[in-house]
Formats: structure tokens, sequence, C-alpha cells
């Protein structure tokens, strides 16, 4: 069986309809029904290759026969590019706004700039143009549509960098120690001659300034070379897709203007929010309150994921006894400034040229903190491409590293009469754990490691999907001692630390599969030490130690690691304060990893209130 499957085109009306006759009004239920992502089941709805795993399961619980409805023609194409935000299910309105951008795109428009503040649905609107644009762009190359998504906030931005990563198709004889000029002439010349579709995301971040004080030029002045060769160029077959709060207007030279379009994107008007509301399961959308919400809203899409959200799981969908407990702040967002501190506020603002929308987003985010009972900063809780429940828990946006003991004791068979060696439960147990991280959007791949000798290995293997494990699992056999110290030291300070600057939200776990003591225990619990002085809190890294095998229960190895987990509780952060990094769990006791996870950051929580 292919590693991944999906619907053929002419069952995906099927699909849907049985989608609703099972019980599943929305595709958001039927993915927390099988604790999948909303992007794996929109995917499949839509027709989109996803993990055969995945297909199977989804088909199950529909009732539907995997074998009648796949799609057997292997002439079809798959787009390059992951959706994160556009939904088929749920986009509702903008009609004539996609209809006159796909006609601008197909005409002479090169380079789209799609503008406007966070969570207003840029990044929706330019996957769906996607949709709409892929049979365009579709062909016999796998390079036709291409994404760049600068969100990632440790994702280079340096143009040479950017450059030098994309297909090696793009660039045919142009290598790592190219000179930019030699980079950019060739990344045109392709853009000229082939038909490619570029979307990008997050813009600003090539941008000097911040969301406040505003932006104005690139950082690197490469990529102004590289939009203005585009724009310049006497003929250009590719197109690009561009996202952004904001845009340099050095480029926006009247000279080019049929090559380019500008597009500020709004809130849903009142008709459009009455589908939204409509999709994500009211009944009666036009509800005076809903939409007097929605007014306050400004219809900003994100805003009104939240508070539908929050409805339904907080308030039983009962959206009077939402209205009348939050009359007050709901009236309060729309108010103009009041005390002489706003006024001055907004002065500023419009002399930094920056909208008055920005005081109304502040006003708005913070009725939602007060919603969501939670003290996020303002910026954040608007954030594109994150939900506020991924924010609050610290659990999502992190990077994930599993390492896994080799020593050679994992090759005992711990049931009698078995076949199975210690070593196939645990890769059972990796990819079960693996498929759970992965489908819960914890990180995009994990970071898979081997220890055993006292010395790191040099390989990590980069896991998108849990297929991938039994691979790795079969080319790894067991091998010698029980070595952990040289490979966690490389995965935290090579790996991880010198990448991710801790001025970044994100974090990292860090997952530990054992049958046994460590042999350098106490090179182990230096480590930990260390680690801790150089993080500002102990919810940065989790490192978790899961332990396999029946020897691990004996009160001797069990009382090592309780030893081992008390201890780490002593270590103090660089600013002085407790860093309790460690924890450590029985493979059998443990009921689901995600909830392992959550459950220990949660407690860290406490401890530091």
């Amino acid at each position: 069986m292919p590693r991944s499957l999906r619907i053929a085109p002419k069952y995906i009306s099927k699909v849907r309809s049985a989608l609703q006759h099972r019980g599943f009004p929305r595709q958001q239920d039927l993915a927390e029904e099988l604790v999948l992502s909303r992007d794996t089941v929109s995917k499949f709805l839509n027709g989109k290759t996803i993990d055969y795993l995945n297909f199977l399961e989804i088909c199950r619980k529909l009732d539907l026969d995997w074998q009648d409805i796949i799609d057997l023609d292997d002439s079809t194409t798959e787009s390059a590019v992951s959706f994160f935000s556009y939904d088929s299910l749920l986009w509702v309105g903008r009609e004539e706004l996609v209809e006159e951008l796909i006609k601008k795109i197909r005409g002479s428009c090169r380079l789209l700039l799609i503008l406007g503040l966070t969570g207003i649905g840029k990044t929706a609107l330019a996957e769906k143009l996607v949709v709409e644009l892929q049979e365009r762009f579709s062909g016999d190359r796998t390079n036709n549509v291409l994404r760049l998504n600068f969100d990632n906030k440790i994702e280079s931005t340096d143009f040479a960098n950017v450059a030098t990563k994309l297909p090696e198709g793009w660039r045919e004889e142009i290598t790592f120690d190219s000179s930019k000029p030699e980079l950019l002439q060739s990344l045109v010349k392709y853009l000229q001659e082939n038909q490619v579709l570029v979307l990008i995301d997050s813009l600003e971040r090539l941008l000097k300034g911040n969301e406040e004080d505003g932006w104005n030029d690139f950082i690197d002045e490469w990529w102004e070379k590289f939009f203005l060769g585009i724009l310049s160029a006497e003929s250009c077959q590719s197109r690009l897709i561009i996202t952004s709060q904001d845009f340099t207007f050095k480029l926006n030279y009247y000279r080019y203007k049929n090559f380019w379009h500008r597009q500020i994107l709004s809130g849903l008007n009142e008709s459009e929010q009455c589908d939204f509301f409509k999709n994500i399961g009211f009944d009666s959308p036009q509800n005076e309150k809903l939409l007097q919400i929605g007014k306050a809203c400004r219809g900003h899409p994100l805003a009104l994921r939240v508070i539908t959200t929050e409805l339904i799981e907080s308030f039983d969908g009962n959206v009077q006894e939402l209205w009348n407990e939050y009359l007050d702040d709901i009236e309060d967002i729309e108010k103009p400034p009041q005390s002489i501190e706003e006024r001055q506020s907004i002065e500023n603002f419009h002399k930094n040229k920056i909208d008055y929308a920005m005081f109304w987003r502040k006003k708005l985010t913070a009725f939602l903190n007060k919603l969501l009972n939670n003290k996020l900063l303002s910026k954040e809780i608007l954030q594109e491409n994150v939900m506020p429940d991924q924010k609050l828990g610290q659990l999502y946006n992190r990077d994930v590293f599993m390492l896994i003991d080799q020593s050679f004791s994992m090759s005992k068979k711990d049931v009698a009469g078995s076949d199975l060696t210690r070593w196939d439960s645990l890769q059972e147990l990796v990819m079960s754990d693996a498929n759970r991280i992965l489908k819960q959007k914890i990180s995009d791949s994990i970071s898979l490691c081997f220890f055993s000798r006292n010395q790191f290995r040099n390989e990590i293997f980069e896991i998108e999907e849990p297929s991938q494990l039994e691979n790795i699992f079969l080319e790894n056999e067991p091998d010698r001692a029980t070595f952990i110290e040289p490979t966690l030291k490389y995965c935290i300070y090579e790996k991880w630390l010198k990448n991710v600057p801790q001025s970044k939200t994100q974090g990292a776990f860090f997952i530990i599969y054992t049958d046994g003591i460590f042999d350098d225990k106490n090179a182990f619990e230096r480590l930990i030490r260390d680690t801790c002085k150089e993080i500002d809190n102990q919810q940065i890294i989790k490192i978790f130690i899961i332990g396999v095998g029946s020897e691990i229960k004996t009160d001797r190895i069990r009382n090592n690691f309780e030893d081992l987990n008390r201890n780490a509780k002593e270590n103090k952060d660089k600013k002085g304060n407790p860093c309790d990094i460690v924890g450590f769990a029985l493979a059998d006791e443990m009921e689901d990893i995600i909830q392992v996870l959550k459950d220990e950051l949660k407690q860290n929580a406490n401890t530091e209130k």
C-alpha cells in the first residue's frame, strides 16, 4: 500500500455527504473525534493526499469503504503547498474579490500584495487563490508551486540563504558559494521562463521596523532587487502572491503599475458573518446579539473564531448568556478614545502613520484576553496562524526531539513465548507517539536520533510522517551501552539553543525512551543543571523520560529515575527561579503522550504561580 492516499474527484461530494450523515456538521467535529488536525481532515475532504493510516481511520469513522473511493490515477499531481488557514468547508464570502484577483493574476499582474492586520484572513485568501490557480500552474514539473513562510520566526530571512535552499532546478550551476548577483540573476531568469506560483507569507519580517512603529525598507537590500527584477523583466511567466502587514513603498514605482496590485483586506461583512456563524453550527446565524458581536469585531475572522469557540465550549452555545456577562466589554470595543492618554496614543499613532485600527485592535484583544481568562500580550493573541489555545498551553509551536535508547538490552523479549523483542515494541510506541504529536501539530516534524555509545553518532533523522520510522528502526539495531549525555547535549546546544534565540515564544520537547539506568547519570545531571542556566524559565525546555521494558519496573531502576527527577527540581534558571525541566513515566502507565506533555507543562505553570 502507498504511504499516502487521496479521494478520487468523482467521490468528493459523496464523502462530504457522509460527513453530515454520520453526525459531523463541521470538519472540526470529525477532527476532534479522531484526534486529527483539521488540516488533515480538510485535505481528505478536498481530495488531497494524506497519510494512508489517517485515510483509513477517517473512512472507518464515516463508514466508507476506502477501496471504493481512492484515486487510482497516478497521473494526478499534488500541490507542493500545505494549507495552514484555508478550509473549503468553512470558507465564506469574498467571491467577487477572489474572482477579481484571479483575473489580475491571469492577466499582467506578476506580484499581488495582500495587506492587513494579523488574523484578518490574508493567508487564507492567498491559499484560496492558490487552489483556484493550481490548474494553470500544474503540469509535469514538481516545483511549479512554492511556499516561503516567514511567519516561522527561526526561518532565515537573508536573501542568499533562502535562495540557496530553493529547489535545485531553480538555480542550475549555482552553488552555496555563488555571489548574490549570480543568485539573483538565476532566480529571476528561472521565474521569467517558467510558470511558477510563489506564495510568500509574512513578508513584513523582511522589513525594518515593527508592528507598533510601522515598517519601511528591506533589511536585506537584495530582496528589493529581487522583486524589482521580477517587475522590470521584459516578460515573466511566474506569479507571486505575498501576504504582509505592511510593504515598503519603494517598489510602488508608477512605471510598473500594470505588473503589481495591492489589496488591503478588511473583515467579513454582515452577510458573510451570517454564513460564518451558520458554518460554525449556529441554528440562527442572524441572531441579533451575534451580529452585534460581529460588528464590534468588524468581522475580524480570527476574533470571530475565538469568540464562537469559547461560546460553544464555555457557554454551551448560549449567545444571550455570553452577551449578558460581557456586554460592557463588547460595547467598549468600538468606543472612541476617552482619556487623555488614549487620545495622545492615537495622536502618536497618526504621527507614525499607524492606522486607528491599531487602537481598536488593542481593545478587541483586551476583550479576547478577558474572555479566555489569560494574560497574553495583545500582539500575541492575534498572531497569524496561531489559535489562542495553542499559545495558552505553551504546548504547540514547539520543536520536538525523540532520543531512542539503542543499548543491547533492547534486543530482549519481555513476553515469554513471543517473537517480539523490546526493540519491536519500542518501535510501535515511538510510531504511535510520533503520530499523535504530528497530528496534533505540536510540531511540523520530529528530530529523531539514537543513543548508545559515549559519543554522538552525528546522525539525526527528520520525521514528517510516522511511516518513515519503520525503515529507520530496521536500519538501526540495538548496539551497546546507554550513554545519553553526548547525544542529548548535541540536540539541546547545537541543534536547538544555537538556532532558536530565547526571545522567541517557541520551546522544545526532548522525549527520551530508555529501558534502564543511564551509564552516565552524573554527566546527565550536570547537563540538566547547565541547561537550566541557559534558559529564562522552565517552560521553554521539557525533557521527558519514558521507561520501557520489564526491568525498568523494578524498584532499583524506578527509584533511580525518581531520585534523578527529585534532584532536577533543585535546579535554577538563568534568573535564579526554580527550573524543573525533567519528567519521568513508565510507558505502560501512560495514557497518552499529548496528555502527559500537557500535564507536565501545567504542573510547571502552577509552580510558577
